[in-house]
């Protein structure tokens, strides 16, 4: 028999599987199957999930005890070994293959093939720029002629992205969005919940952004940002880079682990390109004087009083011009031969005394 999923169906950035409850209840494992028996067939349906090809395994003893947590008791798994494979059967390329677990594959596989389709469509509209998606298309039309057989009544067949298969339209007419889910481009699918997402980061665990990240085999196209850059008459210096090429080489350089999806990139990169055109004004350059609570030192030096600590100074200071400020608000310029009120009392005592001492 020939393998139930695709070669390149890679579902370990999904990190939760489908359940299918009411099958899983009424089926035979749950009426004959030991505890032992059912824990590890369970545990291998988990593993099969994050192989490649998904909802494969290895057909080795070794590595299914491994699986199943029977690595150091041997003599044990060969006990559990009949009931915990039941449904897997080997096909031609010498693995297992469970048709319930390659059903679920299968639907989660082609939802994520529509995604990544559906993120270059409008990356395409976007940018104006040209994305090859020929070989997600050829990927898709595999997974759904391999459904069809596997599981002819799944509900996936009867949604857009299956239909525009069938009809050969999909080279035309691209899906715009992933599977049809009731219109929510953030729901995943039953049992798909957040664990789909980065295709191109294998290690990520963070994938609740579902985020469809691109192939490694992706090449960026350059004419269109070459135009962009050409249009927006930015001066650039030698080093910098003038392509999209040059400027994902350059953040490799300085971060060789950076993983972006090519949207991103493409985003990045036209950020970088505005900041180029209009750079952000740089703040007049600060006097090297050191500065108290925004008071010179000098300032302090000169008018501290006895006593009196930088902190303090500079407080009194501000407080004081704030008070100048306001006076000068309320009152008004002086005028040339104006003196203060303090200045002519003063004054009218003094000649009070003149009169009295002279009488």
């Amino acid at each position: 028999m020939n393998p139930l999923t695709p070669k390149d169906c890679d579902l370990r950035d999904f990190q939760f599987m489908p359940l299918d409850v009411v099958r899983l209840r009424d089926s035979g494992l749950t009426a004959s199957a030991t505890g032992d028996e059912f824990r590890a067939a369970v545990l291998l349906w988990c593993a099969s999930w994050h192989q490649v090809p998904a909802a494969s395994l290895p057909n080795d003893d070794a590595e299914l005890a491994n699986f199943c947590g029977y690595s150091r008791s041997p003599k044990e798994w060969k006990k559990i070994r009949q009931g915990a494979l039941r449904g897997w059967i080997e096909c031609t390329d010498g693995r297992l293959y469970h048709q319930s677990v390659a059903e679920k594959a299968l639907e989660a596989w082609i939802e994520k093939l529509s995604a990544a389709i559906s993120g270059n469509t409008g990356n395409a509209k976007r940018w104006q720029i040209e994305i090859d998606s020929s070989h997600l298309k050829a990927s898709l039309r595999d997974a759904v002629c391999q459904l069809k057989i596997v599981a002819p009544r799944s509900k996936t067949l009867n949604k857009k992205t299956a239909k525009l298969v069938e009809s050969q339209s999909l080279a035309v007419s691209p899906p715009d969005s992933p599977l049809d889910s009731g219109g929510d481009r953030n729901r995943q699918g039953q049992g798909q919940g957040q664990g789909q997402g980065q295709g191109l980061n294998k290690n990520n665990n963070n994938s609740a952004s579902a985020v469809f990240e691109i192939f490694l085999e992706w090449k960026p196209i350059e004419p269109g940002f070459s135009e962009l850059m050409a249009s927006m008459e930015i001066p650039l210096a030698k080093n910098t880079p003038k392509t999209l090429k040059d400027y994902i080489l350059n953040c490799k350089a300085k971060d060789p682990n950076k993983q972006n999806t090519q949207g991103q990139w493409e985003l990045f990169y036209a950020k970088w390109l505005q900041r180029e055109r209009d750079p952000a004004p740089q703040p007049p350059n600060k006097p090297n004087e050191r500065h108290v609570s925004g008071v010179p030192i000098s300032r302090i030096n000169a008018e501290a009083r006895a006593g009196e600590s930088e902190i303090d100074c500079a407080e009194r200071l501000k407080k004081q011009d704030l008070g100048v400020d306001k006076k000068q608000k309320l009152e008004g310029p002086k005028l040339a031969d104006e003196r203060p009120r303090m200045d002519i009392f003063n004054d009218q005592q003094k000649a009070k005394e003149a009169a009295r001492s002279a009488a």
